[in-house]
C-alpha cells in the first residue's frame, strides 16, 4: 500500500490532500455493514492511499458533528466487529470536497466523548438489547428514554403478569417482597420512569417499574423488565 500526499477525485477533478474536509455521497454504503448507509457522513482527511491495482482509498476521520450523533446501535456494531468508530476507509469515488465546520480539537474532543459511552455499548447480550432500545437518544435525554422505553414495553410486555416488590418502599402499605398483579403501564414520571399500575388483592396501587422483579423467570416479560430495570439503575 502506498500513500500519498494528494490525490484528483474522479468525478469533477478536484486535488484532494490530507486534512481536506470531504462528505460521503448520498447513497454509499458502510464498507463493513453494507445495510447502513452513510450517505452525508463528513470528516478529515487523514491518510490517502493507492493499492498495487492503482486504486485509491482515503481515510477519514469524522467531524464532531458525526460524532456526537453516532447511534447507539452503530457503536455496539462496531465494537462487536472490533472497528475504530473514529474513522473509515473508502473509496476515493464516494467522496467530494466541502468546508469544514468543526477543528481537530473539537474533533478530538468528541471522540472522547463517544469512547465515554462504548462503557455502556459492550458485548454483553443485555447492552445490545438495550442500545437496540434506545437507537440514538442522547444518553443524558431521560424523557426521551423513558419514552422510547414506555413504546417498546407496550409492545413486549404481557399484561396481568405476577411481579415481586424488590426495593423498600418508604412510603405506603406495600413492602418488600410483596407479590402483586400488573396491570399495565400508566404514566411516565421524569424522576421515577415508567409508572404502572398494580393490585394486591382488590386494592389499586401505582409504583415505579424499577422497583419490580418479575416471578417467572423464564418469562419473556421477566427479561424486559430486567433490562429496563439494570438500565435505570445505571443511567
Amino acid at each position: 500500500m502506498k500513500e500519498l500526499k494528494r490525490a484528483f477525485l474522479p468525478s469533477d477533478g478536484a486535488i484532494l490532500t490530507v486534512g481536506a474536509s470531504v462528505r460521503i455521497k448520498e447513497g454509499t454504503a458502510d464498507p463493513d455493514f453494507e445495510e447502513r448507509n452513510i450517505g452525508g457522513w463528513q470528516g478529515r482527511v487523514s491518510g490517502i492511499y493507492e493499492n498495487e491495482d492503482g486504486e485509491v482509498s482515503v481515510d477519514i476521520d469524522w467531524d464532531n458533528t458525526i460524532l456526537n450523533k453516532m447511534p447507539n446501535s452503530f457503536l455496539s456494531d462496531i465494537e462487536e466487529a472490533g472497528l475504530d468508530f473514529s474513522s473509515m476507509v473508502v473509496d476515493i469515488s464516494c467522496v467530494e470536497l466541502v468546508p469544514k465546520r468543526d477543528t481537530e480539537f473539537e474533533g478530538n474532543h468528541a471522540v472522547k466523548e463517544v469512547e465515554k459511552k462504548l462503557t455502556f455499548v459492550s458485548l454483553d447480550d443485555q447492552d445490545r438489547r438495550i442500545a437496540k432500545i434506545l437507537g440514538d437518544v442522547d444518553e443524558y435525554d431521560y424523557l426521551e428514554s423513558f419514552q422510547r422505553w414506555e413504546t417498546h414495553l407496550s409492545k413486549t410486555l404481557a399484561f396481568p403478569f405476577e411481579a415481586r416488590v424488590s426495593e423498600h418502599q418508604e412510603r405506603g402499605p406495600l413492602k418488600f417482597g410483596d407479590v402483586l398483579s400488573v396491570k399495565k403501564i400508566s404514566s411516565l414520571d421524569d424522576l421515577y420512569g415508567i409508572i404502572i399500575e398494580v393490585r394486591l388483592g382488590r386494592k389499586k396501587y401505582y409504583l415505579p417499574l424499577c422497583d419490580l422483579d418479575v416471578v417467572d423467570a423464564k418469562s419473556v416479560n421477566f427479561e424486559q423488565v430486567d433490562d429496563y430495570s439494570t438500565w435505570f439503575a445505571n443511567r
